[in-house]
């Protein structure tokens, strides 16, 4: 809930809109931590030269119990194919008691890392617009797209987004 009250103190102080820490062609904010489960470090940099879909969620959040099944899906798709190692999700979980989120993945397992921030502070440098909020981070490292929310169709966009990116480079 304390990233709830950091997004909403955002919101408030710049108008309604949150700030734009990482917007289309920025260079993304960095993400580290440990892992959700097992613990061991973690880094957005780690997947330099990749493709990274840099999905926040949390357990409390409605729209990411629909959307974290369906990134697993499209992972699966994905990695399954010939870009398998030209693309990774990376997920950040903004629960304050991260048990909560271990639960939700017990019963919505996903193959994906999954990074703790239990503190809102990877969220905050990030500013994030909504819940859940994904970004494509390209292999240079800057912000290719944003997307908030989630809603019907969005999984079929979203490949759609993945396979032109991966196709058009090298």
């Amino acid at each position: 809930m304390k990233v709830l009250r950091i997004l909403g103190v955002l919101c408030a102080l710049h108008g309604g809109s949150a700030l734009a820490a990482a917007t289309a062609g920025a260079v993304a904010p960095p993400a580290a931590g440990t892992a959700l489960i097992g613990a061991q470090p973690l880094s957005l940099a780690d997947y330099r030269g990749r493709w990274v879909l840099v999905d926040f969620w949390a357990s409390w959040c409605g729209p990411c119990k629909l959307s974290l099944p369906a990134l697993e899906e499209l992972r699966q798709e994905l990695k399954s194919g010939d870009d398998a190692e030209r693309f990774e999700i990376l997920a950040v979980n903004l629960d304050s008691n991260p048990a909560l989120g271990r639960r939700f993945l017990e019963r919505h397992p996903v193959s994906y890392p999954v990074l703790s921030n239990p503190d809102g502070s990877i969220a905050e440098s990030w500013a994030l617009p909504a819940m859940p909020t994904s970004y494509l981070i390209a292999p240079d490292g800057r912000v290719s797209q944003v997307h908030s929310g989630y809603r019907d169709g969005d999984q079929a966009r979203l490949r759609t987004l993945l396979l032109d990116s991966l196709k058009d480079t090298p």
